[in-house]
C-alpha cells in the first residue's frame, strides 16, 4: 500500500468518526501527526487542515476560521476546484457563527460559484446546503427550503450520501414550525432513513430527535388518551438517540445534541408523567452533566431553572432563589451570555420572591427583568439590521449580476445581429456581382448574336450579288 493510499485511509476513517468535541484528544493527536507529514498530498492537506478547523471551532471560532483561511491558501496550488469550495462552504457557517454575516454571505457565494465551476456535484450540494442554512438563520424559511430541495436535486443519484440527513433534519425542524405535520413526519423520517444508511453518529441522533419532535406534535394536535402511544415513541426515540451518544463517548459534531436531548426527555416527563419523578431528575441531571461537559451555560441555565420549578412546586423557595441565582452567574460567567436568558431568570426571582412576600426584592428583580429585556431587544434588533444589511447587499449584488448577465445576453444578441448583417451584406454583394457577371454574360453573348446576324446578312448580300452577276452574264 502506498503513503498516499494510507492517508487517504486515515483521513476516511476521522469523517467516519465524526470528530468527538469534548472526548478528542485521539483525534486531534492524529490530524496534528498528519499535518506534520512533509510528504503529506496538498488534496489530504486542506482536508485535514479544514477538518481541524471544524473541531476547533466548537470552542474557538476565531481560531477556527484561521485555520480554515490556511486551508483556503492552500487550495492555490490545487487544479480541482471542489477543494476550494469545500472550505468556502465550510467558512459560511464560520463566519455566520461568529456574526459576520457579509462574511458569511460572500463565502457563500464563492462556494456555490466554484462549485459550479468545479463539475463536483457533492461540493455543489453542500454549497447550496449551507445557502440554506444561512436562510434559516436569517428567518428566510421559504428560500431556506428551496435550496435545501436543490441541494438534494444535485445530489440525488449519488453513490455516498454527504449531507442529505442533516438536509432532511433541517427540512423536518422548518415543516414542524410551519405546523404542517405531514410534511415534518415525511422528512423527519428520511432523515432517519438516510442516518441509518450512513450510520454517521449525529446523522443518527438527528435522525431520532427530529422523529421524536413530530410524534410529540402530533400528540399535541391529537390530546387524546387513545393517542399515548406517540408520546411512548417519542420518548422510545429520544432514549435511542441517548444510547448512541453514550455509545460514542462524546464523538458528535453537534456539540449541544446530549444535552438537549436530555433536557427534552426531562420536560417530557415533567409535561406527561409527572408522578414519575426519579425518571425526571434522572434526566435533568444527566442534562446538567452534558451541559457543564460542553460548556452550555445557557442549557445549564435551563436545567437550573427546571430545577428552581420543581423547588418551588415543593414548598422550597429559598433553594428555588438560589438555584435562579446559581443559573444567572452561570450565564454571566460567560462572554457571550444571553441577555434573554438573564432577563427570564430575573422574572422568575421576581416571581420567587412575590411568593415569599418580599416585595422590594421581587421588585428589584423586575426592574432587572426590563433592563436585560430591553438589552435583549437591542441585541435582537441590531442583529435584524445586521442581517437586513448583508441581505440588502447580497441582493443589490445579485441584481448587479443579473444586470451584468442582461447587459451581456444583450451585447451577444447584438453581436449576433452584427454577425447576421454583415453575412446578410456578403450575401447579397454575392449576389448583386454574380447578377452584373450574368448580365454581362448576357450582353455579350447578344453582341455575338448581333454580330453573327450582321455577319449572315453581310454573307446573304453577297451571295444575291454573286447570283445576280451570274444571272446576268
Amino acid at each position: 500500500m502506498t503513503q498516499k493510499s494510507k492517508y487517504h485511509i486515515l483521513l476516511i476513517v476521522l469523517l467516519c468518526l465524526q470528530m468527538p468535541l469534548y472526548a478528542q484528544t485521539i483525534l486531534i493527536d492524529s490530524l496534528q501527526n498528519l499535518l506534520s507529514r512533509k510528504d503529506l498530498p496538498l488534496e489530504d492537506r486542506v482536508t485535514a487542515t479544514s477538518m481541524m478547523a471544524r473541531i476547533t471551532g466548537n470552542k474557538d471560532m476565531k481560531s477556527a476560521i484561521v485555520l480554515n483561511q490556511q486551508a483556503l491558501a492552500l487550495t492555490a496550488g490545487l487544479k480541482d476546484l471542489k477543494y476550494k469550495a469545500n472550505v468556502y462552504s465550510n467558512l459560511t457557517q464560520q463566519y455566520a457563527l461568529n456574526d459576520s454575516f457579509s462574511l458569511a454571505i460572500k463565502a457563500m457565494d464563492s462556494a456555490l460559484y466554484l462549485a459550479r465551476k468545479s463539475g463536483n456535484k457533492q461540493a455543489l450540494g453542500l454549497a447550496y446546503f449551507r445557502k440554506g442554512w444561512l436562510h434559516i438563520l436569517e428567518q428566510q424559511e421559504d428560500s431556506a427550503v428551496h435550496f435545501f430541495f436543490e441541494a438534494l436535486r444535485i445530489l440525488d443519484g449519488q453513490e455516498t450520501l454527504t449531507c442529505e440527513p442533516t438536509i432532511y433534519y433541517f427540512t423536518a425542524a422548518t415543516y414542524g414550525d410551519w405546523n404542517d405535520l405531514d410534511g415534518q413526519e415525511k422528512y423527519a423520517r428520511l432523515a432517519l432513513s438516510t442516518a441509518m444508511q450512513t450510520q454517521k453518529p449525529d446523522d443518527l441522533v438527528n435522525g431520532y430527535q427530529a422523529l421524536a419532535t413530530y410524534l410529540e406534535y402530533r400528540y399535541r394536535e391529537k390530546k387524546d388518551s387513545s393517542s399515548k402511544y406517540l408520546l411512548d415513541s417519542a420518548l422510545f426515540c429520544n432514549r435511542m438517540a441517548l444510547q448512541i451518544i453514550k455509545a460514542q463517548n462524546g464523538r458528535l459534531v453537534t456539540r449541544s445534541a446530549p444535552a438537549i436531548l436530555s433536557l427534552n426527555t426531562a420536560n417530557m416527563y415533567a409535561e406527561y408523567w409527572p408522578e414519575q419523578k426519579d425518571s425526571l431528575m434522572h434526566y435533568l441531571y444527566m442534562a446538567t452533566d452534558y451541559a457543564k461537559a460542553t460548556d452550555q451555560q445557557e442549557i445549564l441555565a435551563n436545567c437550573y431553572g427546571m430545577l428552581s420549578d420543581i423547588a418551588v412546586a415543593d414548598g422550597n423557595l429559598n433553594e428555588a432563589e438560589n438555584l435562579l441565582l446559581t443559573a444567572f452567574y452561570t450565564v454571566e460567567s460567560y462572554p457571550a451570555g444571553g441577555a434573554q436568558v438573564k432577563s427570564n431568570i430575573m422574572h422568575a426571582l421576581a416571581n420567587v420572591a412575590e411568593k415569599q412576600g418580599n416585595t422590594a426584592k421581587a421588585l428589584k428583580y423586575y426592574k432587572q427583568y426590563v433592563d436585560y429585556y430591553q438589552q435583549a431587544f437591542d441585541k435582537e434588533r441590531l442583529a435584524t439590521a445586521k442581517r437586513l444589511g448583508a441581505q440588502y447587499e447580497a441582493e443589490k449584488k445579485d441584481k448587479e449580476l443579473q444586470l451584468l448577465q442582461q447587459k451581456a445576453s444583450f451585447n451577444k444578441e447584438l453581436n449576433f445581429f452584427y454577425i447576421s448583417l454583415a453575412i446578410a451584406a456578403v450575401l447579397l454583394l454575392i449576389f448583386f456581382f454574380r447578377s452584373y457577371h450574368f448580365r454581362l454574360r448576357s450582353s455579350l453573348q447578344n453582341q455575338q448574336l448581333l454580330e453573327l446576324e450582321k455577319h449572315d446578312a453581310q454573307l446573304q448580300l453577297k451571295l444575291e450579288a454573286e447570283e445576280r452577276a451570274r444571272l446576268e452574264a
